[in-house]
C-alpha cells in the first residue's frame, strides 16, 4: 500500500515538472470523396478536413485566421479556403488542367466539409490528382481520396512521400 502511494506521488510530481504537450488528435488525415455524376456531367468533390488543422496551417503561413464556426468567423473564410485548396490540389481530366467551382462548406463536429465541383464533364478517360493538403504543416499527414465512378469506389493515399497519383484510366 505504501509502495502504491509513493508511486502515485512520484508520477504526479514528474508530470508537474515535465508536462507533455497534449495534441487534439493523434493522427493527421483529410478525406476527399470524388464522385462522377454522369447524369449532370459534374465531377463532385467533398473534402473533410479537421478545422483545427486547417487553422494551424493558416497560422503557420501567417495567413488570416478563419475562426471556423465561431461568432467571429472570418467573412473571407470561404475564399481563403478555396484559395488554399486550389494551391494544394490539382486535377487533370483527360490530360487537361481543370478549374474547381466552389459550392460551399459546412461544419461537422471538429471538421469542415468543403464542396467543390468540375462542370461539363462529358466523360472521363483519365483522371490524375495531386493532393498536398496540410503536408507542409504536419509531418505525418495522410490524405485519403475515394473515387466513385459507375458505382465502383477506389481508394488512394497521399502523403509527403506520394503527392500524385493516377486516379482513373478507362483505357
Amino acid at each position: 500500500m505504501k509502495l502504491k502511494r509513493i508511486l502515485l506521488i512520484s508520477v504526479l510530481f514528474i508530470s508537474i515538472l515535465f508536462p507533455r504537450e497534449v495534441k487534439a488528435h493523434p493522427f493527421y488525415i483529410s478525406l476527399c470523396q470524388i464522385n462522377f455524376n454522369e447524369e449532370d456531367d459534374i465531377l463532385e468533390f467533398a473534402f473533410k478536413i479537421f478545422a483545427e488543422d486547417l487553422e494551424q496551417s493558416f497560422k503557420d503561413k501567417g495567413m488570416e485566421p478563419l475562426f471556423l464556426g465561431e461568432a467571429i468567423e472570418n467573412v473571407n473564410s470561404d475564399s481563403l479556403i478555396v484559395d488554399y485548396l486550389n494551391s494544394k490540389v490539382t486535377v487533370k481530366l483527360n490530360d487537361t488542367d481543370t478549374q474547381f467551382y466552389y459550392i460551399g462548406k459546412e461544419l461537422e463536429d471538429d471538421a469542415v466539409w468543403c464542396y467543390l465541383e468540375i462542370k461539363d464533364v462529358d466523360n472521363i478517360e483519365t483522371l490524375t490528382m495531386s493532393n498536398k493538403i496540410l503536408l507542409d504543416t504536419f509531418r505525418d499527414q495522410t490524405n485519403i481520396v475515394q473515387f466513385t465512378i459507375q458505382r465502383k469506389t477506389t481508394n488512394y493515399l497521399f502523403s509527403r512521400n506520394k503527392t500524385f497519383d493516377y486516379i482513373y484510366n478507362s483505357k
